[in-house]
């Protein structure tokens, strides 16, 4: 029997039966273009409300998720805007491995992504050394900076004219160390500094949360 004398129900069968493979790969197409489209040109992209950037230790995905919720509720971050976590590390530790990271980091770090640094003592006092953080005097006052002298959770570095300035807090026990389980292998503290960026009262925002305590 020919197509033509099929009757509808059976034409339809027929099709189904011989193209359904077809079909489903264009309607799978369809939905993956539409969404593309959508991604690319409809879609308002996330606006940064702050970058924190946690060097050389793991945050999973589930753990990012559920801290950048957090913050964002917490702080009271604008519809349309986010805090932006990203976790540098890698367990391989071989040269190329930390070539990649490190220039990833710095990638961001120099186009204003990244406002907040979170990394080990060692590598807090070489980004000190390599001028990438801003003196905390630049964003808190004279008294606060003192009561967080008093608990030694300061870390000091030279500024260009070589003057002594706290650079970095101690947050070795603090909230977001403890319950995302951050640098459980550190052998040193565990420090907090300011990077420069678009929108300082942002950054400091943030930063308050983080540090854990009023001031």
């Amino acid at each position: 029997m020919k197509f033509k004398d099929l009757t509808f129900k059976q034409k339809v069968e027929h099709i189904l039966h011989y193209y359904s493979g077809i079909f489903i790969g264009f309607v799978i197409f369809a939905i993956a273009a539409a969404s593309l489209i959508y991604t690319m040109f409809i879609k308002k992209p996330t606006q940064n409300f702050c970058g924190i950037a946690i060097y050389n230790s793991f945050l999973s995905i589930e753990d990012n998720i559920s801290l950048t919720d957090k913050l964002n509720k917490d702080i009271g971050v604008p519809e349309g805007a986010s805090v932006n976590i990203q976790s540098y590390y890698d367990d391989k530790a071989d040269v190329t491995t930390l070539a990649n990271l490190n220039q990833k980091f710095n990638t961001y770090l120099y186009t204003g992504e990244i406002g907040i640094v979170i990394t080990d003592k060692k590598f807090t006092a070489d980004f000190i050394a390599a001028d990438y953080y801003m003196p905390l005097t630049d964003y808190f006052s004279r008294e606060q900076i003192k009561e967080l002298e008093k608990e030694s959770l300061l870390l000091y570095g030279e500024d260009d004219k070589g003057n002594s300035k706290p650079y970095a807090v101690k947050i070795t026990d603090n909230y977001i160390i403890t319950e995302y389980k951050l640098f459980e292998n550190a052998e040193t503290d565990i420090y907090m500094a300011i990077i420069p960026q678009m929108e300082p009262e942002n950054t400091l925002k943030v930063f308050k949360w983080l540090l854990g305590r009023k001031l």
